[in-house]
This record gives C-alpha cells, structure tokens and sequence, in this order.
C-alpha cells in the first residue's frame, strides 16, 4: 500500500472513530445547554474550564508534538531500546511537573481569575468560577498524560484507541449532569470533568502493552531527552500563542454582557467538531507519516504527503465553510436549541458562528503546516508566525468588537488565522521546494467550481423543501449537495476525488467477488 493509500485509509478511519466520539461531545455540550443554558452557572463553569485547558493543553501539546519527530527517530532506526528509555523518562518528568503545576495553580486560582477575566467577574459569578477552575486544576496530570500517551500511539501507527479515549469523558460528565448537578449545582459538573479525565487515561493503558518497557528513569541528561526539550519551549510558546487567540476572545466577550462567553464557546465547539473530525484527524496522521518519511529522509514521498493533505481539507472544508455561513441558523437551532436554549441564544450564538466559519480552511492548513515544521524538528518557525498572528488578533478583536460586537472576535480569529495558513505554506516552501504547493494550487479553481454549482443547488433544494422541519431537510439539503459537489470532483478529474471513487470500485469489486 502506497504511502498516501495509507494516509487516506487512516484518515477515514480517525475521522469514523471521531465522529462516534464527538456524537457523545456533543450529547454533552447540549446536555449542559439544555440545564444550564446561557446563565451565570453556564458563564462560571466555561471561563473556568477556558483557565486550565489553556494551560494543559498547551503545555500538553506542546510535549507530545516535541515527542513525536524524535522518537519515531529512534523507532524507525530500530533504536528500540532508546527509544523505551527516552519515552520512560518523558513520562516521568510529565508526572512530577503536573503535579507540582496542580499545587501551584490550586494556590493561585483567585488571582488568575481576576487576570483572565479583566477584573470584569464580581461577587457571585467570581466566586463560582474560581472554585469551578479549582476543581478542575486536578486535572492537569490526567490531561498531559493523555495527550502523551496519545503522541506515543500515533507515532506507532496505532490511531484507534485515542480517538476513543474522548467517550469516557463525555460520559462522565453527562453522568454528572443529569444525575447530581440537580443536587449539588454547577460544582457536580466540574467533579465529572476531573473524573473524565483520568477515564481517558485508563482508557489508554491497555494499548501500551507490548509497545512501550517502561524504565523509572528521569534521563534529564540523556541526549535525546535534551533534544526533545529544545524543541518543547518553542513549541510550547506556540501552543500558547494558538490558545491565546480563543482566550482572549472570552476575555473581552466577558465584558459585552451576560452569555456572549458562553455564546462565544458554543459557536466554538462548532468550530471545534470540524478541527476534530476532520482537520485533526488528517492532521494526525500527515504528522506521524512526515516525521517518519522525514527520519527516512524520503524527501519526495514528504512533498507529495503535505500536497496530499492540503487538497483533502480544500475539498472537504470549502463546502463546509460556505454551508456553514449559509445555513448558520439552521445548524444552532438542530445542535442547541432546547430547553433552557431558546431562540434567542441562536440567533445570537448562529451571528458568531458564521464568522468563525471563515476561518475552517485557514485553520486546517495552519495545523498541516505546524505539524510539517514539527516534523523536520523546526519548531521556532510556527511560534514566530504565531506571535505575529496572535498579535493581529489583539489589534482586530479591540477593532472589530466596537463594530460588530462578538461577532467581531470571531472575525478577528478567522483573519488572523488565514494570515498565519499563508505565511507558514510560504516559509515552509523554502525547506521543501514550491512544487508540492503550485501542484496544489493547480487544483484549487477545479475545486471552487464544483463548488459553485453544489452551493446554489442547496439553496435550490432548501427552499423547495421549506414546508419541512429543519431536522428533515437540513440532513437532505446537505446530502444532495455533497452528491452533486462529489460527481463534479470526479467529472473535473480532481486526483483526490479520482483516486477515492477508484479505491470504492475496487472495494466494492472485491466485497462482491466474496
């Protein structure tokens, strides 16, 4: 199976498994919705879940990104032994660093919040927050370890079991919802969150077995561990620097009244369904594969990987984006809109919606792109872009936000974000040549037009089918424009399209000679 037959199985697969698990993130984010819709309950337990997931996953990226090039270094040069030792010692140092992390960020809760909310939370809703991001400091070591651990199963080609470690969590805190925050309040939420979280762990240990001999060792001067750390600051100041851009959103939207943070973080989890079913999922396992071909030094099979995934969001994210714009209302009122969540909240939380869509297709070349640099072991790149781009968020949020309100920070986001898609596919063509970028380019008019005639024939079929309730004729509007959008790609004799219709034949052929 050729290299890029391998990314494209994988992907499908990751993205089957993520949906399966983001059916169950979403049954608990309109679990939460419908008991606590945009109330202060709802705005304490968001901007204090925004504190710590922040901090952990930024530095929990940042270890597992900096992790992946050097041991698939080792692993693929059969240094296996190494290799057991430096990811011991990584674990080991991840343990002892979050727990002292924990004690800290327990002590120091109450200032934190006053900094993060610009001193905008008073009286009850600061005091709900602060004991909410209390609570959940205990999950700092749980969350670290289960993005390591999922960095060490990726980087062995094992994608299952990662993408199925988020059902637990979900579980945990629908559990908590409907069964004691009736009882104990918003406080019950953020105990299951904690729970959830060590689930996703245990969830993960079984996969371990016979790939990792665990060693209690530190190897703080072990040379690889060394390496791995050089390349962990500049990482971890851009994993900040990406979380930033959403933290400060809610900063400021923190300051426009009662529910635009919580307006704010339900059109993000939107957002966040996309980055999670498809942009990390073909993020994923371009980033595995390009640390191993760039460790094997296939420089070419590299080049075709990078231009293989860019096509792959363009034509997936481009409709999506455009529907999303179009039909912004519908897509709230199917996801949201019940109980405590009227009609009110999405109209709202649809208006910011829309704009964040903007920057789909920026977001998913930003996360190809990041994980390209990372894979060649240069990670000061993606931070320097990174700065610029979070520095261009600030000056357009405080811009746009006097013009257009939330829906200004989301704009913002999505320039920002299509500034920074630009500068690393420009900064990474000079490491890896331009021929993978213009071969990508020569496909984007092909996929546009598609586009452009599967989009007004699902506004065509919207309003021919308006006697219907949205959650009828969204999922039909949406399923014959894809057809149509699907027979130009093949007609238009996009590679991608080709090659996957091919690839369903032959499966086909095959499963019917059984």
């Amino acid at each position: 199976m050729s290299v890029y037959a391998k990314l494209v199985k994988s992907t499908f697969i990751i993205m089957v498994i993520t949906v399966v698990s983001k059916i169950f993130g979403f049954l608990r984010e309109t679990t939460f919705v419908k008991f606590f819709g945009l109330t202060i309950n709802a705005d304490a337990y968001n901007m204090a879940s925004t504190l710590p997931n922040i901090i952990f996953i930024s530095i929990a990226l940042c270890f597992a990104n900096s992790f992946v090039p050097v041991y698939s270094n080792l692993y693929n040069r059969k240094e296996e032994k190494k290799a057991n030792l430096f990811t011991s010692s990584v674990i080991n140092i991840l343990v002892i660093f979050s727990l002292v992390a924990t004690f800290l960020g327990i002590v120091f809760t109450g200032p934190i919040v006053r900094i993060l909310t610009l001193g905008s939370y008073k009286g009850k809703l600061l005091d709900l927050t602060v004991m909410q991001a209390r609570i959940m400091f205990l999950m700092f070591i749980f969350v670290i370890l289960s993005y390591f651990f999922s960095a060490f199963l990726n980087a062995r080609m094992s994608f299952i079991v990662p993408q199925f470690a988020g059902i637990p969590m979900s579980l945990a805190v629908i559990a908590s919802i409907v069964f004691f925050s009736p009882k104990y309040g918003i406080a019950a939420v953020s105990i299951g969150t904690v729970i959830g979280s060590a689930l996703q762990v245990m969830i993960m240990l079984p996969a371990l077995r016979g790939k990792l001999k665990y060693y209690p060792v530190l190897g703080i001067d072990n040379e690889n561990t060394r390496h791995m750390f050089r390349m962990a600051l500049p990482v971890l100041c851009g994993s900040v620097v990406h979380q930033a851009n959403s933290l400060f959103d809610r900063m400021l939207a923190s300051r426009l009244g009662a529910g635009n943070v919580s307006a704010i973080k339900y059109a993000n989890m939107l957002m966040g369904f996309v980055l999670g079913v498809i942009i990390m999922a073909i993020a994923t396992v371009v980033y595995s594969q390009l640390s191993k071909l760039h460790s094997l030094e296939h420089k070419i099979s590299f080049n075709r990987v990078v231009k293989r995934a860019l096509a792959i969001l363009t034509i997936i994210l481009l409709p999506l984006t455009v529907g999303s714009i179009i039909f912004c209302q519908d897509i709230i009122r199917i996801v949201y809109q019940r109980g405590a969540f009227d009609a009110g909240a999405t109209k709202v939380t649809a208006a910011i919606f829309a704009f964040y869509a903007l920057g789909m297709i920026p977001m998913g070349i930003n996360e190809v792109m990041t994980r390209a640099f990372y894979a060649i072991k240069n990670s000061k790149t993606p931070l320097k872009v990174g700065l610029v781009s979070v520095s261009i968020n600030v000056v357009l949020n405080l811009v746009l936000i006097r013009f257009l309100q939330a829906r200004g920070l989301a704009l913002a986001s999505a320039l920002s974000l299509t500034f920074s898609s630009f500068a690393l596919c420009f900064l990474l063509s000079k490491h890896i040549g331009k021929e993978c970028f213009f071969e990508f380019l020569a496909e984007v008019p092909r996929i546009v037009a598609c586009a452009a005639v599967a989009v007004p024939a699902a506004l065509f079929m919207n309003s021919m089918m308006r006697g219907y309730t949205v959650e009828i004729r969204f999922p039909v509007v949406m399923l014959v424009a894809g057809l149509i959008y699907g027979g130009l790609l093949i007609l238009l004799k996009v590679d991608e399209a080709v090659w996957a219709a091919g690839s369903l034949k032959q499966w086909l052929e095959k499963r019917k000679a059984k």
